[in-house]
C-alpha cells in the first residue's frame, strides 16, 4: 500500500466514529508517529509505497482509537508546556486547565524568585506524570522541585519524563492522606496541587474515553467529601509551608467559594479564585502568614 491508500484507509475508518476533523487528525497523527511521515508528504507525495511491516502497529493503533482510547495513550506521549511527555494507563492525560496554572505559577513567582538568595523548595502534591514538577523545574532551574504521588507506576512514568528532559526533580512516594508517609520531607515554599476534585456524581456527564482509560483514583471523589485533598493540603500546609509560602490549586468549578473559604479558615491570606479560558472557577492562589 502506498501512503495515500494508507491515509485514506485510516480516515474512512476512524470517521465511523468520530468527526471528519477529528479523523483527520488522528490519521495524520498516527502515521507522523508510526511512520515518520509527516503531513506535508501525506498530501504531496501519496505515491510511496510503506513496507508491510508497518502496517500492523498502525492497524493495532487505530482499534484502540475505534475503542475510545484516547490518542495520548495510543501514542504514548502528548505536549505539555511545550514538551513531549511519556503518558500511559497509571497517570492523567495533561489538561489545557494545568497548563494554565502552570503558567499562573510561573507569572507570580517570576518576579519574587529574581529577589531571593535561596533555592526556592517547591512541592507538587499528585505529582501524576511529573508534568507540573517538570516544567517549573525547567523554568526555573535553580528551585528544588519535589513531586509527590500515592501510585508508583505514576512515579515510574513521572522519573521517565524527567530523565528524558532533564529535569532534577526528587520524587516519593507517600499519601497526602496518610501524614505519616510524609514524614522527611522539608519545609517549602511553595506548594501546588492538581488533586482528585471530581464527584462520583459527575461520572454521568463525562465522556467515555475518560471513564474507561484515565485513572479513577486521580479524578475521583466520594460525593460527601467533595474538599476532601483540599482539607489534607491545608492541614499540611499550616505545619510545612514557610512565613509568606505560596499554595497554588487546581479546583472543582462548582467549589469555588467552598474552598477559599476553607483557606481563609485555616488561616491563609491573599485567598484567591481565578477562573480559566472558559470562565469557569478553576485555581486558588493563597499565602501562608
Amino acid at each position: 500500500m502506498n501512503i495515500g491508500q494508507v491515509y485514506t484507509h485510516l480516515l474512512t475508518e476512524l470517521k465511523a466514529v468520530f468527526s471528519y476533523d477529528e479523523a483527520r487528525e488522528m490519521a495524520f497523527r498516527l502515521l507522523e508517529h508510526h511512520l515518520q511521515i509527516t503531513r506535508a508528504k501525506v498530501m504531496v507525495q501519496f505515491n510511496i509505497e510503506i513496507p508491510d511491516n508497518s502496517l500492523p502497529p498502525l492497524a493495532l493503533a487505530m482499534e484502540d482509537l475505534l475503542a475510545n482510547k484516547p490518542i495520548q495513550y495510543v501514542l504514548g506521549k502528548t505536549l505539555f508546556m511545550e514538551s513531549e511527555f511519556i503518558v500511559n494507563k497509571h497517570v492523567l492525560i495533561p489538561r489545557p486547565e494545568t497548563e494554565e496554572l502552570v503558567q499562573s505559577i510561573i507569572n507570580e513567582l517570576r518576579t519574587i524568585v529574581i529577589d531571593i538568595n535561596f533555592p526556592i523548595k517547591v512541592l507538587d502534591i499528585g505529582t501524576g506524570s511529573g508534568c507540573i514538577a517538570i516544567a517549573l523545574k525547567n523554568y526555573f532551574p535553580d528551585m528544588v522541585v519535589f513531586g509527590l504521588d500515592n501510585s508508583d507506576e505514576a512515579l515510574e512514568v513521572a522519573r521517565l519524563n524527567a530523565q528524558n528532559l532533564r529535569a532534577d526533580v526528587v520524587f516519593c512516594e507517600a499519601d497526602i492522606l496518610d501524614f505519616q508517609t510524609l514524614d522527611g520531607l522539608p519545609d517549602f515554599d511553595v506548594i501546588i496541587s492538581n488533586p482528585p476534585y471530581v464527584l462520583e456524581k459527575e461520572k454521568k456527564a463525562m465522556q467515555k474515553n475518560v471513564l474507561e482509560y484515565e485513572p479513577a483514583a486521580a479524578l475521583f471523589v466520594p460525593d460527601n467529601q467533595p474538599l476532601l485533598y483540599y482539607e489534607a493540603i491545608a492541614d499540611y500546609a499550616e505545619h510545612k509551608l514557610r512565613p509568606g509560602g505560596y499554595i497554588f490549586l487546581e479546583i472543582n468549578e462548582s467549589y469555588g467559594e467552598e474552598v477559599k473559604s476553607l483557606y481563609l479558615k485555616h488561616g491563609f491570606k491573599d485567598v484567591e479564585i481565578l477562573k480559566d479560558l472558559f470562565g469557569k472557577d478553576r485555581f486558588l492562589h493563597c499565602k501562608s502568614n
